[in-house]
């Protein structure tokens, strides 16, 4: 049910394991310098995460109920959480585009089911969207990483805390404590070993793909089916994918299933 995680100290990694339940997923790029990654759902590709062309990621991950941000048709001070995503990555919008949008607006949940949204941005920026409950918005002077998984990031009113409790709350730890052993940098390979260590092997969803946005070089690495010594690269200024064979694809709007692209190691 997928783990996202920005670390936010000397360099800035965003990483995300995407946990798949058997539906079809699509990798495409809309601008030729963004890298989207959509879910076959009722007859259409939804965005679930990506990365836009302004460098901000953002996702859509599924969470416990909260109770709240109940899905309501779309109008000028609400917007449900897919939209929301389309609108981020299907456009240039900055992280300081994406805020504004926030404070005028209510991101509610999609019918049928309750999520919440991580967005970060290359400069260690980070918004959390619990729907119809909060923004939690932090930058690396408030905190060296932020993780996130499948239960709502919802603070205690005595601590300040998160209360952490619910769907991948196991996860979350994990990823936490690992991610407090890293004092100053953290290469792609230590965010992959973080990816790994808290991916999905068996039971109704499994880890899929799992990336790494590495922002000194301008790429993302990501691996298909938890084959973490096979990683794909993403040049983003030249929209194109390294394979780890030397192979070299090329990324556009009509895009490539996972399935599809797991053939092409």
């Amino acid at each position: 049910m997928c783990t996202s995680f920005i670390y936010r100290k000397e360099n800035t990694i965003i990483a995300m394991n995407f946990d798949n339940d058997g539906k079809d997923a699509l990798l495409s790029s809309i601008s030729g310098n963004d890298f989207i990654v959509s879910v076959y759902i009722n007859n259409h590709y939804y965005p679930s995460y990506g990365i836009n062309s302004s460098g901000i990621f953002v996702n859509d991950l599924l969470s416990d109920e909260t109770g709240k941000g109940k899905y309501l048709r779309r109008n000028g001070k609400r917007i449900a959480s897919t939209y929301f995503l389309q609108e981020i990555l299907y456009n240039r919008q900055t992280y300081k585009e994406v805020i504004k949008r926030l404070d005028s607006i209510e991101v509610c949940n999609n019918p049928n089911m309750c999520s919440h949204n991580m967005i970060a941005s290359k400069e260690g920026e980070c918004c959390i969207v619990e729907h119809g409950v909060s923004c939690t918005k932090t930058t690396k002077e408030d905190s060296p990483y932020v993780v996130m998984t499948n239960f709502p990031l919802i603070k205690d009113k005595n601590s300040e805390s998160y209360i952490i409790k619910g769907s991948g709350s196991d996860r979350y730890e994990i990823a936490n404590k690992l991610l407090s052993k890293y004092n100053t940098r953290l290469e792609v390979e230590d965010a992959f070993s973080i990816l790994e260590k808290v991916s999905q092997k068996e039971g109704e969803w499994t880890t899929e793909m799992s990336l790494v946005f590495d922002i000194e070089s301008n790429s993302i690495f990501f691996c298909l089916d938890r084959k973490y010594n096979n990683n794909f690269r993403y040049d983003i200024a030249n929209n194109i994918i390294l394979t780890n064979n030397g192979n070299v694809l090329n990324l556009s709007k009509k895009g490539l299933s996972l399935k599809e692209l797991s053939n092409k190691e």
